[in-house]
């Protein structure tokens, strides 16, 4: 099935194995015998969703009334929504999305409240999703960043393959982007960190993004040194993993990050909050500094993310990065 997709010049393509998994069995999907399982696919012209008796395990939205493609909701097979979108204070967080804060100065990240939209502009095209009949899917697009009515100075290859879920209901999102400056030269930078000139104590968030949920009890960050300890609710921080966990509805589960190696500045810094109002964390890859980009110049970022029941320690954040790194 295509459909058009938000510049109108682009076409997504689903393509299923077996396009529907309704009334598959768990033996079928790799599940547990006695689980609860009935996995089928959900799609329009604006989202894919992998469903689960109706209930939405992770949805993947490309509105075109939207102003970035995203993740929500993200949820294990059998809990409840882990994920936030558009959140009234922070309208423009999404769930699970990616977004530069300035490119050349102008600001990708934040939306003007009257029109919705930001003063850069993120496009996108060639959108396919192949869906399969164990639960996993592959999803590839093209994205392109402007200012409007301008010619485009970054362009991004976008990849993420999601696995089929496993018995707990976990299931595994790895995310690959490929960006290449396309101007003659173009820097890609954040809002100043505290100490620096202009300089908030908000500063230095940008790249992939996670908005928890509301009432999250027992939250914690944990790195592959252990729990991490917040200051005034916010941590900045290296490390080649993090995990946000807590209980939802009386259940535990845990989204954990994992930064590859040969990404820039790895181990990459993370931008943790954690307060009354806002849970929210991102491998900010240029936390620290601003970066440049020559034409023709390519940054690869890849990102591996585990949904997952109950809570992983440092030790099995370590291990589970080696098995990434090894992938």
């Amino acid at each position: 099935m295509n459909y058009t997709n938000k510049t109108a010049i682009g076409i997504v393509i689903l393509i299923g194995i077996v396009p529907w998994l309704t009334g598959c069995n768990q033996n079928q999907l790799g599940q547990t015998k006695g689980a609860e399982t009935n996995y089928r696919w959900q799609h329009n012209d604006s989202s894919l969703a992998l469903l689960n008796n109706n209930k939405v395990v992770w949805q993947f939205n490309f509105d075109e009334k939207q102003s970035k493609p995203y993740f929500h909701p993200i949820s294990l097979t059998n809990g409840a929504a882990l994920t936030w979108e558009r959140p009234p204070d922070h309208p423009w967080h999404y769930g699970l999305w990616f977004s530069w804060k300035f490119i050349d100065g102008v600001n990708y990240w934040e939306e003007d409240s009257n029109t919705g939209k930001a003063a850069g502009t993120t496009e996108w095209d060639n959108v396919k999703v192949q869906t399969h009949f164990d639960g996993s899917a592959d999803i590839t697009m093209d994205l392109t960043y402007h200012e409007p009515n301008k010619p485009t100075v970054l362009s991004e290859k976008r990849t993420v393959v999601i696995s089929t879920p496993d018995d707990s209901g976990g299931y595994i999102m790895d995310w690959t982007s490929v960006f290449t400056c396309v101007s003659q030269k173009l820097e890609l930078n954040r809002t100043p960190l505290p100490g620096e000139k202009d300089g908030q104590s908000w500063g230095g968030y940008a790249g992939l993004s996670l908005r928890i949920r509301k009432s999250v009890q027992d939250a914690l960050f944990t790195g592959t040194k252990g729990p991490v300890t917040l200051k005034d609710g916010r941590f900045r921080g290296n490390d080649v993993a993090m995990e946000y966990s807590g209980i939802v509805n009386d259940k535990i589960f845990g989204v954990a990050m994992f930064d590859h190696p040969d990404n820039l500045n790895s181990p990459t810094p993370w931008y943790l909050i954690d307060t009354e109002t806002m849970d929210f964390f991102t491998p900010a890859v240029i936390c620290y500094a601003p970066h440049i980009m020559s034409k023709g110049e390519t940054l690869t970022l890849k990102y591996r993310i585990i949904i997952h029941s109950g809570r992983f320690d440092s030790n099995e954040l370590k291990e589970k990065y080696k098995l990434f790194v090894a992938d």
